[in-house]
């Protein structure tokens, strides 16, 4: 499976050759040994390597100060862009979207992908239990609840209806945060709604019924969310590029094998309950993005309408010749 040059190295391969980042808007000046950098995250369970990162000091141990702020879907890219934060997390349509927008917007490292379990997925689409919704093929003219609106969430349901053979055109789509999700199924507001953890197990919990894992209808093992920067600031500094990637790489491959440290991180900066974080389907955590997850996801973006034009995702993305 081919992967982005640079952006999916192994750790191991990352730690030889010094690969590629994102570099901090405070980088001159600074000390050195701790430069300062700003990262912008969102609630998702996805992040929570940076947390455990952070708390174990890989970060410090690269030379690298990092400040943690929470941020909201429609904000992490325009603060890439501006300068406010030096690197970012989101979902990965959300990044090509404003690629295809002449933003330059590069992918450095992946966060996290589904884990291609049917029915034990991180993410999915509930409906009320016992509801007029029995299978994807009956959202036909229903209104679905998605997290924000011409993302991957959105993406993904679409996906879910044209596997099922049905017109995906044919949903409506309502911003709903998901930990809004059950209240909106019981007042009618939406037919079915979309959740990740650990807003998921908390939907089931209360009793509504899970439809789908549209992760899985758009591939097997889909990347869900990526880190990425403003591709002029890795440029400016590729020193401090080559370490900021090496940390989120580091972090990204502990989390993984500390499932148990990852449990333990969630309650703090997801505010939820030790025995909710101890219930819920962790995502796959991962560095890697492959071309063909990122092409899965360019072509359906591009039939939503989300992006006008196809993208050459290979050079798109690609930030090999930004680091010598």
């Amino acid at each position: 499976m081919r992967r982005i040059a640079l952006v999916a190295l192994t750790v191991a391969a990352v730690l030889s050759t010094g690969a590629c980042g994102a570099v901090s808007r405070s980088a001159a000046g600074s000390d050195s040994k701790h430069t300062p950098v700003t990262l912008a995250v969102l609630p998702d369970v996805e992040v929570a390597p940076i947390y455990l990162g952070k708390a174990q000091g890989i970060f410090a141990r690269n030379g690298i100060d990092l400040k943690v702020v929470q941020a909201s879907s429609d904000t992490v890219v325009p603060g890439v862009l501006s300068g406010e934060y030096d690197y970012a997390y989101s979902n990965d349509v959300s990044v090509i979207v404003a690629r295809s927008q002449g933003l330059p917007m590069k992918i450095v490292a992946g966060a996290a992908s589904s884990t291609g379990v049917r029915g034990g997925d991180f993410a999915g689409l509930v409906v009320a239990n016992g509801g007029a919704v029995a299978s994807v093929r009956d959202l036909k003219n229903k209104t679905v609840g998605v997290d924000s609106l011409k993302g991957l969430s959105e993406t993904a349901v679409r996906a879910s209806m044209r596997k099922a053979g049905g017109n995906d055109a044919s949903i409506r789509f309502l911003e709903v945060s998901p930990s809004d999700v059950p209240a909106a199924l019981t007042a009618g507001r939406i037919d079915a709604g979309w959740v990740s953890e650990p807003d998921l197990s908390v939907a089931l919990a209360k009793g509504d019924r899970l439809l789908s894992n549209p992760y899985l209808d758009l591939a097997g093992q889909l990347s869900s969310g990526v880190y990425f920067a403003n591709e002029d600031r890795i440029t400016a500094n590729q020193a401090l590029a080559q370490r900021v990637i090496t940390a989120l790489n580091e972090s990204v491959a502990y989390a993984q094998s500390h499932p148990d440290q990852v449990r333990q991180t969630l309650p703090a900066y997801l505010k939820i309950s030790s025995d909710l974080a101890e219930r819920i389907v962790l995502p796959q955590y991962s560095s890697d993005v492959t071309l063909s997850s990122l092409q899965v996801l360019a072509r359906a973006a591009e039939h939503d309408g989300l992006i006008v034009s196809s993208l050459d995702i290979g050079s798109s993305f690609d930030v090999s010749e930004l680091i010598r």
